[in-house]
């Protein structure tokens, strides 16, 4: 395991793999990361972005462990008690964070995948019960 490098910044241009960051109300969880770019994409000041600077690093691991349920009430705790109207980040409490990751960037893409596809299963899920509902209220 080793520490990670990254940058983190306000921007209006992506590129494929930036992680896009809530720093207004962590706890809501309003993060993505971009998986193809995308033209003219305008993010709110209320998100933060981060891309990686270190080769070793996969964006998709990094975007899971940031994404972890962990990382975001610690920084929802961070969040609530900066003195601000709502509970709100600095970038600089992202970038300070000390994540260890697998050495292996292979490694890091296996556990990236494995966490990607269940993602796309929940979703693919979801729609399904959304559908199955749908048809049950028609069927009443």
């Amino acid at each position: 395991m080793e520490l990670i490098n990254f940058q983190v910044e306000h921007k209006e241009r992506f590129k494929k793999h930036t992680i896009i960051y809530s720093t207004v109300r962590p706890e809501q969880e309003h993060f993505g990361i971009i998986e193809n770019t995308i033209d003219n994409l305008i993010v709110s000041t209320g998100f933060t972005t981060l891309d990686i600077i270190d080769d070793t690093i996969d964006a998709k691991y990094l975007y899971y462990s940031l994404t972890n349920k962990s990382i975001t009430e610690y920084l929802n705790i961070i969040a609530v008690n900066n003195v601000t109207s709502y509970p709100s980040l600095n970038p600089s409490d992202i970038r300070d964070l000390v994540i260890k990751i697998p050495s292996s960037k292979t490694d890091q893409q296996k556990i990236a995948k494995v966490l990607s596809d269940l993602d796309a299963k929940i979703e693919l899920n979801n729609k399904i019960n959304a559908e199955l509902e749908a048809m049950a209220k028609n069927a009443l």
